[in-house]
């Protein structure tokens, strides 16, 4: 495996290096939001433990999310998707939606992903989308290497 390969898995897992041969090399991570309703992706555990939805809804609406899908594609190759049924997001409050591993930790008014895992990644783009396959809030988190041999 490639030492660039390396560390770039190193640093995914929360291991942080520094080649003292050729010079530092940092990471960094960014993380990008968006959304076009009341319902938004208010965070995405890096561990990939859970994903939490929030309804910031000014007016006090509550938002049926029956039909609706939280996808998580990993660096632009392996797809998670929860289909959410019969479920209303009250305003004001939040939901986590918890991965099969770590349901343990689920609350009562928490979901539970069954199917699977949510999982790490390089590039992390989660996306909300309505029963009509809108897309209503996003989350994407970015790992980049920045290679300081070269400034």
């Amino acid at each position: 495996m490639n030492s660039v390969l390396m560390f770039v898995l190193l640093c995914v897992q929360g291991i942080h290096l520094q080649d003292t041969s050729t010079g530092p090399v940092a990471v960094k991570t960014t993380y990008t939001r968006a959304s076009t309703g009341p319902v938004i992706i208010r965070e995405v555990c890096p561990k990939g433990k859970c994903v939490m939805l929030e309804n910031i809804s000014t007016a006090q609406k509550d938002v049926n999310l029956d039909g609706w899908v939280l996808r998580m594609t990993i660096d632009e190759e392996r797809q998670y998707n929860y289909n959410f049924r019969s479920f209303n997001l009250n305003a004001g409050k939040r939901v986590k939606i918890f991965s099969r591993d770590s349901a343990s930790n689920a609350g009562l008014n928490d979901l539970i992903f069954r199917e699977g895992n949510w999982r790490e990644g390089i590039k992390v783009n989660t996306t909300l989308t309505n029963d009509k396959g809108e897309e209503m809030a996003s989350h994407i988190k970015n790992i980049v290497l920045i290679d300081n041999r070269y400034k």
